[in-house]
């Protein structure tokens, strides 16, 4: 009967025979809890203190996930929370410092990088400009292409190579009109309308019985046992480079020397003679003949002009008739 009249907690307190909620429970529970957490953050500060400052740096997220817990921390460790705070943000502090430091560490190594890359650019530059300065000009190579044998000067300074190798160097006009010969020589041949301007000077054959030409492209060569150039009969002869190794000779454009064309001699008393072309065709020997060449095929003076290219045998030949 008293067990039926007694409450039901107590009833069901001796059915299961476990205490029910009480102030001394209620205030062991606490206790634990207040106990668990304060062991809680001493962990949690020895932890950080252990760690150390590089620890932290290299993992940041540990910060966020030790602060994280101690926005939850009890009301009563309010002194313990505050002075743990003030350690995070002293760590955050060194943090933001070593952020800073590796920041400047990596503008470093970048301006270091760059200043090597504008190095290293500029040895480039150095490097292939000599390299360029290497590449001769065309005067360079001309000298290049005659340095043997070696290059001599005429009383006019012009440069002269060999027959084999005549020099390419163009003189100035200075040397042009400073060039005189006897009044009864030619000095000059003109083709005006080609703008064909160039000394003549006097040449003759080789050891082997071979016509020479001259010893720089840009002269023509009067062959001195031919008939004078202006007399009125016999066959004077001139040659002439169109090419040489390099360079364009001063009979470039002999192509264009075709029958009306007229051919200007200048001597050296300043009398003009004149001839009027004929043929112009490919010299088909590949040697000259000079007892066949010098034979006059028709009536009065005749001029006969050879060309060829430094190096090679004569291959145009141009025939004109004084006028």
């Amino acid at each position: 009967m008293n067990d039926i009249i007694q409450p039901a907690s107590k009833r069901r307190a001796k059915k299961y025979d476990t205490p029910i909620r009480s102030d001394y429970g209620l205030q062991n529970n606490r206790q634990s809890i207040r106990k668990s957490n304060i062991n809680s953050y001493e962990k949690r500060h020895d932890f950080v203190a252990c760690l150390g400052i590089q620890r932290v740096l290299d993992n940041h997220k540990l910060r966020s996930k030790i602060a994280k817990r101690a926005k939850y921390q009890p009301a009563h460790e309010a002194v313990k929370s505050s002075s743990f705070d003030a350690e995070i943000n002293s760590l955050d502090s060194h943090f933001v410092d070593s952020k800073e430091g590796l920041s400047f560490k990596k503008k470093l190594l970048m301006v270091a990088t760059y200043s090597f890359a504008i190095a290293a650019f500029v040895v480039a530059g150095v490097f292939t400009a000599q390299n360029m300065m290497k590449i001769d000009s065309p005067d360079q190579q001309v000298a290049a292409a005659t340095t043997e044998p070696r290059l001599e000067y005429d009383a006019q300074g012009v440069a002269q190579g060999s027959y084999d190798k005549p020099s390419e160097i163009e003189p100035d006009d200075s040397a042009f009109f400073s060039y005189y010969v006897e009044s009864d020589s030619p000095r000059y041949i003109r083709v005006p309308s080609l703008q064909l301007y160039s000394r003549i000077k006097q040449t003759s054959v080789d050891r082997n019985g071979n016509l020479n030409a001259t010893q720089n492209i840009y002269d023509a060569g009067w062959y001195k046992h031919s008939e004078n150039l202006g007399s009125e009969s016999g066959v004077s002869i001139l040659v002439g480079y169109e090419n040489g190794q390099i360079k364009d000779g001063a009979f470039k454009l002999v192509d264009m020397l075709v029958p009306g064309k007229v051919i200007e001699i200048e001597m050296g008393n300043g009398d003009v003679v004149k001839y009027l072309v004929e043929t112009n065709e490919r010299f088909e020997n590949s040697k000259v003949d000079l007892i066949d060449l010098l034979k006059n095929n028709g009536n009065g003076a005749e001029l006969k002009l050879l060309i060829k290219n430094a190096g090679d045998e004569f291959s145009k030949i141009v025939t004109a008739n004084l006028i």
